[in-house]
């Protein structure tokens, strides 16, 4: 499937969960406030550490095993056997480790506040939920993105009707409830998608180890866990920072500005991964991958500066239709954090082929680099300016991600850039 037809199946789930998203960052703002936003961004960050485990964090690379053999009907039942054993031990694991500590998390890091229904759920229903990595490697990696769209163009509208009912029915209980709702609705979703198409047969998502090939998921996942449970650890980080110098309602709008630049840029990364990744993974000569990198830049960088513009130059709009009137203080917050994402988003760019050659050490020094940067930057930036100071932190942070990739990739940056001058 070529860039433009993948592009625009990626794009309209994209935005489906985009517009689904808004619609649930609206209703959670003006029933919650700020204090619930930041309530449900912790109990988010938690979650997604624990998913971590239970997924094995081998998303891409079982993208890329699956993209490669999909011509090749015993390796492909190899490889989601494996994936399945390694998805069933991380999920006893996981699930392990939410009914022995939720006690302690509501205490440490929740006030004492009783949520211990949604982590309860989500314990219960880690397995289904982690499943969902299968799905979505499964159909991306066979090239069905118009499935892929489908299922979750359906799932992200009914997590968005049930969350609406669970938030105006059990308050902030009911949003973090939610958060396991997605993945439920989108594995049971995409089971049924694969069965019409012909894909699910119980042999082939049978549990069972192939060490060559557990060993070749766990290197992307190593890398993968590593690089996400660190950026889920520096947001904890940073949030209990603004709690502690400001308070917990500037915690919630810190919350929710990063939540409004996760909504949109999660149609712009949508698009890159489902494209460039397997795309990256097939090219083995450089002239190709010098062309393809030049197409990427061409294609994605002015797309996300025009779109990092208008989305500033409606920001007063943007809080007032999307979030609430005790919202208006993020409003400083815009220009640093959209700077921050177009920065973000050049080096995701690079971090993709990373991803798809397995570059893992380089990967890593990048992304622990960029998240230790953050707190530091953060934290200073709290203590000298409030919580822009924070955001300006953000942006210059990103610039410093970015700056790390460009010098690593020096010499095929300096090919893309001759191949503009030369064309």
């Amino acid at each position: 499937m070529n860039f433009y037809k993948t592009s625009l199946y990626s794009a309209s789930f994209s935005i489906v969960n985009l517009i689904t998203g808004i619609a649930i960052t609206k209703i959670t703002a003006q029933l919650l406030g700020p204090v619930g936003t930041a309530y449900i961004g912790k109990f988010a960050n938690i979650s997604g550490l624990v998913l971590v485990v239970s997924t094995a964090s081998i998303s891409v690379g079982l993208i890329r095993y699956i993209s490669e053999s999909r011509e090749d009907p015993s390796r492909l039942r190899k490889i989601l056997q494996t994936a399945s054993a390694l998805i069933l031990g991380g999920s006893i694991l996981g699930c392990a480790f939410i009914f022995a500590s939720y006690r302690y998390l509501l205490h440490a890091v929740f006030n004492q506040q009783d949520f211990s229904p949604a982590f309860l759920v989500f314990g219960i229903f880690l397995l289904l939920i982690s499943a969902q990595v299968m799905v979505n490697a499964v159909l991306n990696g066979l090239g069905a993105i118009r499935t892929l769209a489908l299922v979750n163009a359906f799932a992200a509208v009914a997590n968005m009707v049930a969350t609406i009912y669970c938030v105006y029915r059990f308050n902030i209980t009911g949003a973090l409830m939610t958060n396991s709702l997605y993945g439920i609705i989108y594995t049971l979703t995409g089971c049924i998608a694969l069965r019409r198409m012909g894909y699910f047969r119980w042999h082939y998502f049978k549990p069972r180890l192939d060490r060559t090939l557990a060993i070749q998921l766990l290197k992307y996942g190593t890398y993968a866990a590593i690089t996400s449970s660190s950026w889920m650890v520096s947001m904890l980080l940073i949030r209990e920072d603004v709690e502690s110098q400001l308070d917990t309602a500037s915690a919630g709008l810190w919350q929710a500005m990063f939540s409004l630049s996760d909504r949109y840029l999660g149609v712009v990364t949508n698009v890159m991964m489902v494209y460039f990744i397997p795309r990256f993974s097939g090219i083995r000569e450089a002239t190709p991958l010098i062309r393809e990198m030049r197409t990427a830049f061409v294609r994605i960088l002015p797309a996300m500066f025009m779109l990092c513009l208008i989305i500033w130059l409606l920001r007063d709009w943007i809080i007032y239709i999307f979030l609430a009137k005790s919202f208006e203080p993020m409003r400083s917050l815009f220009g640093f954090q959209l700077a921050g994402d177009f920065f973000k988003v050049v080096a995701s760019l690079m971090a993709y082929l990373i991803a798809s050659k397995a570059m893992f050490r380089t990967g890593l020094k990048a992304d622990l680099g960029f998240h230790i940067m953050l707190v530091l930057l953060s934290h200073a930036g709290l203590h000298l300016a409030g919580l822009p100071g924070a955001s300006c932190a953000y942006a210059i942070a990103c610039i410093f991600y970015c700056s790390l990739y460009l010098y690593f990739f020096r010499d095929l940056i300096k090919q893309v850039g001759r191949s503009f001058t030369s064309s």
